[in-house]
């Protein structure tokens, strides 16, 4: 209810403390007035009695009445005189009980004034400190980020502040049931209620309170909490009960107790509400503040989960946005491409990565996929070429994906780069041939070997028996008439001889061809030791330059060799003649395509090099030749391939090689070339190779 002024007005004055003042003025004025009028009267009475009295004298004699009246007038005068003192000690008193009845009622008003006044200090007293209380609490609600030390230092603040008698907080959790207490100057029987809360059995007041949906108010909590435990804590007091509630989301409820005279306040009421209010508002914004900070959590911990995935994959994972230019770029990015992130971000993906053959199609599929999302390699895995910081082109397999974000539709690629596949693809397809090969050749070189060792043998017997220098020839000659001096003179002029060392030259180049071809077939017994890859290829160049044929026809070139050797490597395990054979063929094959660039030819260079990868020791053998186109790189390893003229080369120098290195040693032999600028050969060799018998 409304307070009422400290000073009162009319409107505030009690008609019985107005009355008692007005009789008290107004009395002793009547009472004056009548005492005038009488003392009036009696003057107008007497001074017609003296008027009439000489008239009756000068006419007749007075009569005996009168003389008996005029005798009695002074007792009359002394009884007038009583009656006036009566009337005035009448009126006196009069005034002096209205005096004090009046003294009486000011005295009364004046104690009510100061209850009045006493109780409107005791509600300034209380507001203060409920003011002082909400400031607290908004400091409080200000500072505190965690929920239960919040709710506890609300109790805390509402009692200690005396606002209220004590205080205490429920907490519902997502299913309804107490979660969470605070309380303070409630410590008895606060346990019993935390126990009857976690069974579900929510306090009487908060059942009403969530009833009613408003502020409840009971000034007899010994009879309406009855059931409670804390039902013996408010003897002589009330208590409020008020959910704390924000955006249509109730947190909990608000007790408190406090006197009776402030139960049914509705002033009261409502700052208690909004009391509650800020609380239920800090609770919801913590709530807030919690699920905002689960949520950062959380999308840290994806965002994290997510960059280990892309540091660490070995693939390269590449986004392109709806301007079709790259947004995102890993590591593995970085190593499989050649750019660094600064470098790649924000330029065009396909004039970056795409060899300008894939443009066209490119073109003419992106506005469908940057409208649909949808396009023909979208969701698929696709093998196709992708150009590095070098120029190089690299295979490279493609999982296409598209992500709609930002309000545009996004291009996710995975890239793997499968050169070694390829090689890998390569070399088994190399091995099937030469297996294939293999069984071949064990076949060939057995039917030819035979007839091979035939011609040999058939070629030394006739030699044998044309021979002067054997006594049997000559005894066999005479018999026949014939002069084995003469004959012999024939062979010569006819160059007999010469067909006959030419029949014997090229069985032994068959039977070294039929050789060759048995490595295919069987494996032969290796003797590894440790060697020096540096001085392997240094006695190589040696040996190669031994060639007669070799000398013969490229000495005009004047080679240059260019020795580009890493050093303290260590030494590698192998057979060294093998080794030796596939160097020595090499530097053949880059001589012979050094001596077939056209004229003007630039300085003949062959440059060797040696270097440690990991577990692997490479040598490379690079050459300033013509090069080779990607057909025919493709085809160099296979048994009888050649691009030399007929009679210049058996097509299986290469071919051993390949054997010797990957199938022996365990190693990698491979090839890069471009037309018109080179070759470049590189031998990988483990550093402890497995011997083929122990090759799974």
């Amino acid at each position: 209810m409304a307070n009422p002024p400290i000073i009162p007005t009319l409107n505030t004055i009690r008609w019985r403390q107005i009355l008692p003042t007005f009789l008290v003025l107004l009395l002793p004025l009547i009472t004056c007035l009548a005492i005038l009028l009488f003392l009036h009267t009696e003057e107008t009475v007497r001074h017609n009695t003296l008027l009439v009295a000489p008239e009756q004298v000068q006419g007749n004699a007075l009569s005996s009445g009168d003389h008996q009246a005029r005798q009695g007038q002074p007792a009359d005068t002394a009884a007038q005189t009583r009656r006036v003192h009566l009337i005035l000690f009448l009126a006196i008193l009069t005034v002096a009980v209205s005096f004090v009845w009046w003294l009486a009622l000011l005295l009364e008003t004046s104690r009510e004034q100061k209850k009045r006044l006493l109780a409107e200090k005791q509600q300034v007293a209380h507001l203060t400190v409920l003011l002082q209380t909400i400031i607290d609490l908004h400091r409080l609600i200000g500072e505190e980020k965690d929920k239960h030390r919040l709710i506890q230092g609300c109790c805390d603040l509402l009692v200690a502040s005396r606002g209220y008698a004590s205080a205490w907080i429920l907490l519902l959790g997502q299913d309804g049931r107490g979660e969470f207490s605070a309380e303070y100057g409630l410590r008895r029987n606060m346990d019993e209620l935390r126990q009857q809360v976690n069974r579900g059995d929510l306090p009487p007041c908060v059942v009403e309170c969530g009833k009613q949906q408003k502020i409840v108010a009971i000034g007899t909590p010994l009879t309406f909490c009855r059931p409670c435990p804390m039902a013996n804590n408010y003897p002589c007091s009330g208590l409020m009960c008020v959910a704390l509630e924000h955006n249509s989301r109730i947190f909990g409820f608000l007790n408190v107790s406090l006197g009776q005279d402030l139960i049914e306040d509705q002033e009261e009421q409502r700052r208690f509400g909004e009391i509650a209010g800020d609380i239920g508002y800090a609770l919801f914004t913590l709530d807030q503040q919690q699920e905002k900070i689960e949520m950062e959590t959380a999308l840290r911990q994806s965002e994290a989960r997510l960059r280990s995935i892309t540091d660490f994959a070995k693939d390269a994972i590449l986004m392109m946005d709806s301007q079709g230019a790259i947004s995102f770029w890993n590591p593995a990015a970085e190593k499989i491409f050649g750019y660094r992130a600064d470098e790649a971000l924000g330029k065009d993906l396909h004039a970056l990565l795409v060899p300008e053959r894939y443009h066209q199609a490119h073109r003419a599929a992106f506005p469908e996929f940057i409208r649909t999302g949808c396009g023909n390699a979208v969701g698929k895995t696709l093998e196709l070429a992708a150009l590095r910081k070098d120029g190089r082109e690299i295979p490279v397999a493609l999982s296409l994906s598209a992500v709609f974000q930002d309000g545009s539709w996004q291009a996710l690629g995975i890239l793997r780069d499968i050169s070694a596949r390829k090689r890998m693809e390569e070399q088994m397809l190399q091995s099937e041939k030469m297996t294939t090969i293999a069984g071949l050749a064990a076949g060939v070189a057995h039917e030819i070997n035979t007839p091979l060792s035939a011609i040999l043998q058939s070629i030394q017997v006739i030699r044998q028996d044309l021979s002067p220098e054997l006594a049997r020839n000559q005894e066999i000659a005479g018999l026949c008439g014939l002069d084995l001096a003469r004959v012999q003179d024939y062979f010569a002029k006819r160059e007999i001889d010469y067909f006959l060392d030419g029949i014997r030259d090229s069985a032994i180049k068959s039977g070294k061809i039929i050789a060759n071809l048995l490595q295919f077939s069987r494996p032969q017994q290796m003797v590894f030791g440790m060697a020096d890859l540096a001085q392997l290829l240094d006695k190589s160049v040696e040996l190669s330059q031994t060639d007669y044929s070799l000398r013969k026809q490229y000495a005009h070139l004047h080679v240059e060799f260019v020795r580009e050797y890493a050093q303290g490597l260590p030494l590698v395990s192998c057979v060294t003649p093998e080794i030796e054979q596939v160097v020595i063929n090499l530097l053949k094959n880059a001589v012979q395509a050094i001596g077939e660039r056209a004229e003007p030819r630039p300085a003949s260079r062959i440059i060797l090099r040696t270097r440690q990868q990991g577990t692997m020791l490479q040598a490379e053998i690079e050459d300033n030749g013509i090069g080779m186109d990607e057909q025919t790189r493709r085809h160099i390893f296979d048994p009888f391939f050649t691009t030399k003229d007929v009679g210049a080369g058996t097509g299986l120098g290469l071919s051993v090689s390949y054997i010797i290195i990957t199938t022996k040693h365990g190693g990698r032999l491979t090839v890069h070339s471009t037309p018109g600028q080179g070759t470049t050969v590189t031998i990988d060799l483990p550093l402890q190779p497995t011997p083929p018998d122990e090759a799974p």
